[in-house]
């Protein structure tokens, strides 16, 4: 029954139907990474992680699953910054929203 429907509705071209045609695939864009660990300075309780930025993206940083006390924007560097932190080994994660992440290590040593 479809065959025959199919042949009612080009029986009034002069033509032939149009090839379906397959548009072209593209390549899935490769995910690049924004942002750069820059450096991470300890003044006695004090920790800040910096972060070069290349493009405006969501990035965090927590100290032992911590949230900075303070985020500071300066010229393209992100600081985020931890108060009143312990003397001892502590975890630092840096993540961003398209799931670029590091883990680095930050030692406060005693006062």
């Amino acid at each position: 029954m479809a065959v025959a429907a199919s042949a009612v509705l080009h029986a009034g071209c002069d033509r032939p139907p149009a090839a379906v045609q397959t548009p072209e695939l593209s390549p899935t864009p490769t995910l690049v990474k924004e942002w750069a660990f820059q450096d991470v300075v300890v003044a006695e309780s004090t920790v800040t992680v910096s972060l070069r930025v290349f493009a405006g993206i969501d990035i965090k940083a927590t100290l032992d699953g911590q949230q900075p006390d303070e985020v500071r924007h300066e010229a393209g560097v992100l600081r985020h910054v931890f108060r009143d932190v312990a003397a001892r080994a502590h975890a630092v994660r840096i993540q961003d929203v398209m799931g670029f992440s590091e883990i680095l290590e930050v030692v406060v040593p005693p006062p």
